[in-house]
Formats: C-alpha cells, sequence, structure tokens
C-alpha cells in the first residue's frame, strides 16, 4: 500500500468515526434502540392475565426509558400490591393503575380489552353525554349523563387519574370517557357495580330523568387508545360497534368537523369567510390519500383561490409521525400570504406528532397565528417515540416510551431529545389558545361548531377593523 493510498484511508478512518460520534452524541442510541425493537420477557408457556401482568412489569423495566427512579418504584409497587388478575379486565385496570405512576401520557395502555356498557360516552363543555349506543338503548341517546353507579361524572373524572398518567387535564377527561364505559374500571374508581350492571341516570335537555340498569357486553372489543376519538363521530362503527345507532346522522348538514367521519383528510372552500377549512385528523396517510398528496392540494387551494385565511383543524390530530405533518404545517404558513391569517383548532385530541406539528405554526406563521378552541391533550416536552409490546394471553398492547420530543424548548445537541427533533423542530414555549372556545351539549345535539363559529366572527371582526384593537 503506498503512502498517498495509507494517508486516504487513514482520513476515512479519523471521517467515519467523527460521524459515528457526532450520531453517538446527538442521541443516536435512541434510534439504535427504537429500530431493534423491545426487548421482551420470555413467553410463559401458558400465559393468563395474571402472567400477563409480571410480563408487562419486565417489558416496561426493561424498554422504558426517561421516568424517574421513583416513578418506576411506584411503578413496580404497584402491580406487586394488586390482587390477582383473572380476566382480561382486572389486568387492563392493574395495568393502567401501574403504568399511569410514570406520569406520561404516552406510557399506556394503546390496545385496551375491558368489557363495556352498550353505550359510548363523549364530554363536552357541560357534561357527558350519549352519543353512540346498542340499538335496544337507543332511548339514551342525547341525553347527559347525571350519575353512574352512584357518583357523578365530575367525581369520576376527578379520580380517572389514577388510570391515565401525564398530559393535560383534558387529556384526562377524554381518556375517562373510555373508562367510565368499563364496570371493572368505574369500580376501581369507586363507583357501586353489580357485576357487569351498573346503574345510570341521565337526563334529556327538557329535565326529564331516566334511572337504567345497564350490563357490560359479554365480548370484549379491543380498543384503540389513540382512535378512541372517533366513538364522538356520527356513523362510526370502530371499536365493536358495527350496527350501533349515533345521536348524529353522517350527512351534508353537520358541522365539517365531523362530515365525512370514514376521511381522515378533509378541505373545503369558505368563500363567504375568505377562508380555506383544512381538517388533518391524525398525522398518518389515510386510506384515501396520502398526508404528502392532501398539503399539495391544500397548499395548491390557497394560492389558487387566494384566500387570505386557513382554519386548520387539528382537534383530532392524535398524532403518527410528525414527518407526515410537519410538511403540512410548513406548506400551509407559506401559502398564506403576508395580511393572512391561520386560525389553529386545537383540543385535547391534538396529541403527539399533531400537537408537535400544531406547535411548529408558532414557529412559521407567528404573528399571523390564532390558537383557538381548548387545550392540547399533552405538555409541551413529552416522553414518546415508543415500541408497541404486545400481552400474551389477553392481546392487549402496551406503548412503551425510548425518549423525549420538546416542542417547550429549543433541543441543544447533547439534550435526551429524540435526534430528528434537534434538527427539525424549535421551541415554541406555550401552546394556549387565544380564543378559548369549546362545544356544549346543545351545540353538538344541533349539529353546530361553537369553534369555527368563533372564528368566522373573529375573521368578521378583523375584516371590519383592519388595525387591532389596543
Amino acid at each position: 500500500m503506498t503512502v498517498r493510498v495509507r494517508k486516504i484511508v487513514f482520513g476515512l478512518l479519523i471521517m467515519m468515526a467523527l460521524l459515528v460520534g457526532a450520531f453517538f452524541s446527538v442521541g443516536g442510541m435512541q434510534v439504535v434502540r427504537l429500530m431493534r425493537g423491545p426487548e421482551l420477557p420470555p413467553t410463559p408457556r401458558t400465559p393468563t392475565p395474571a402472567s400477563d401482568v409480571a410480563y408487562l412489569k419486565q417489558a416496561v423495566l426493561r424498554n422504558e426509558r426517561g421516568a424517574t427512579s421513583a416513578q418506576f418504584a411506584h411503578f413496580v409497587r404497584t402491580i406487586d400490591a394488586a390482587p390477582a388478575a383473572n380476566t382480561p379486565d382486572d389486568f387492563t385496570v392493574i395495568a393502567s393503575q401501574a403504568l399511569a405512576q410514570l406520569d406520561n401520557a404516552h406510557s399506556t395502555l394503546s390496545e385496551l380489552v375491558m368489557r363495556r356498557l352498550p353505550i359510548r360516552l363523549h364530554w363536552l363543555a357541560d357534561g357527558l353525554i350519549v352519543v353512540k349506543a346498542r340499538p335496544d338503548q337507543a332511548a339514551l341517546l342525547g341525553r347527559k349523563i347525571v350519575e353512574i353507579g352512584g357518583l357523578s361524572p365530575d367525581d369520576l373524572v376527578g379520580r380517572a387519574a389514577e388510570l391515565v398518567g401525564g398530559g393535560t387535564p383534558g387529556w384526562v377527561r377524554f381518556r375517562s370517557e373510555y373508562f367510565l364505559s368499563a364496570p371493572a374500571a368505574l369500580r376501581a374508581l369507586g363507583a357501586i357495580t353489580s357485576g357487569a350492571t351498573v346503574v345510570v341516570r341521565a337526563t334529556d335537555p327538557a329535565g326529564s330523568m331516566v334511572t337504567t340498569p345497564l350490563t357490560a357486553e359479554p365480548e370484549i372489543a379491543p380498543c384503540a387508545t389513540f382512535w378512541a376519538w372517533r366513538d364522538s363521530l356520527p356513523g362510526d362503527a370502530s371499536c365493536g360497534t358495527q350496527g350501533w345507532v349515533t345521536l348524529l346522522k353522517p350527512d351534508s348538514s353537520l358541522p365539517l368537523y365531523l362530515q365525512e367521519p370514514s376521511n381522515l383528510f378533509l378541505l373545503r372552500d369558505l368563500t363567504e369567510h375568505d377562508a380555506v377549512y383544512l381538517r388533518m385528523s391524525g398525522s398518518v396517510d389515510d386510506r384515501n390519500e396520502t398526508a404528502a398528496q392532501f398539503t399539495r392540494r391544500a397548499s395548491n387551494t390557497l394560492r389558487q383561490t387566494g384566500r387570505r385565511n386557513a382554519i386548520v383543524d387539528f382537534r383530532y390530530n392524535w398524532g403518527g409521525s410528525f414527518n407526515l405533518s410537519l410538511p403540512f404545517t410548513k406548506a400551509i404558513a407559506t401559502a398564506i400570504p403576508p395580511n393572512g391569517r391561520i386560525y389553529l383548532i386545537t383540543g385535547p385530541n391534538t396529541f403527539s406528532a399533531g400537537l408537535i406539528a400544531a406547535s411548529q405554526f408558532k414557529r412559521y406563521a407567528a404573528s399571523r397565528l390564532s390558537v383557538v378552541g381548548e387545550d392540547v391533550g399533552d405538555r409541551l416536552r413529552f416522553r414518546a417515540e415508543g415500541m408497541l409490546v404486545t400481552m400474551p394471553a389477553t392481546g392487549a398492547e402496551a406503548y412503551i416510551t425510548s425518549a423525549w420530543d420538546d416542542v417547550l424548548e429549543d433541543c441543544g445537541w447533547f439534550s435526551d431529545c429524540w435526534p430528528p427533533g434537534k434538527f427539525l423542530l424549535r421551541g415554541v414555549g406555550t401552546l394556549t389558545p387565544d380564543l378559548r372556545v369549546a362545544n356544549t351539549w346543545d351545540s353538538y345535539i344541533h349539529g353546530q361548531d361553537r369553534i369555527v363559529e368563533a372564528v368566522s366572527m373573529d375573521i368578521t371582526r378583523r375584516r371590519n377593523s383592519p388595525v387591532e384593537p389596543k
């Protein structure tokens, strides 16, 4: 080997060493762990719900990253002190209680397995209402729940943090919709049950009260945690509700956020408001249109129509991959003219990658942005980038997190942030609504959207008063 060749080889080796060092210095081991997948405990020869509890304990201790030693200790104590799990319901309660000790909204069961009542519930600003029901319970549709198992919904949601760790109060409230329809969870929260039967009291808007015992369905219908918001959509048949009836009918008379419930993406040109409405209910590709295709269609529409306003509806953008939704954020911020405005609708289901993409509107749109609606579902610094682990007996899935995402502050080179976020994201400090508004029992029943109505009023105000009020 000549001297020249030796120098080239030596130079390449130095360069490779520097690249490897840079890779690991920005947190490359996090990427390696995620690509490698979870380190799983041995599968029992005869899995049971009880062995699933032990399996979950080991899977979390081997793979979860970022929790404090105290949080891990509380997680272990909760599992060790729990009674034996004899059913999938028992497992789900124990697992939820234990994972809640990690104080991180993503560290949870992402596929729940419980017997549930023949109704589905949805929180609105002024109460918990029945939005979907098995046909024989259709008389409960549209009623507000006054009491479940002897406790008010407010009492129960106040205790729901025992089953839901981390997130904002709105996130805990949303997650409670599932647990308040499951007798085993209700019992864990202090409600009175008789086996799988719970007495429910509910009222209609005129004040007529009904009291009825409801018994959980005999079969368990697995339900994906991060998709459970679909219960509020008219015509939806997820989580084992095929053939059930919904309060609202899926037709064009519905407000835009409820139209075409099978489609994650929706675009409407609102000529009267000089605006384009853009709904993105997930940072994923839809079955009929990819996120990239929707991004191109949205930005092209804004440019071709010359609309000054974009109403971006992220209230149900539960997440997925911010690599799919972040280009949308950039494209819309670029397509809106300098004298235009972006109205970003957020809520408790603005979560994970949806929250990340929403936050970056503050970076790219700055003074042209108004955040409208309710608080997002999580803190702006949270653990995610996780792994799914399926329990051998119950089939429940746990989401075990491996890295931090941070849009509260900028991530430094040597920080514990997920490495791509160090290059793609910026901290925004806060994402609180500028216009705080939520839908009510009355607005939902009558197919109205108070949030978009507030946006249209603000557009009119700005059009009539171009100078901002002091």
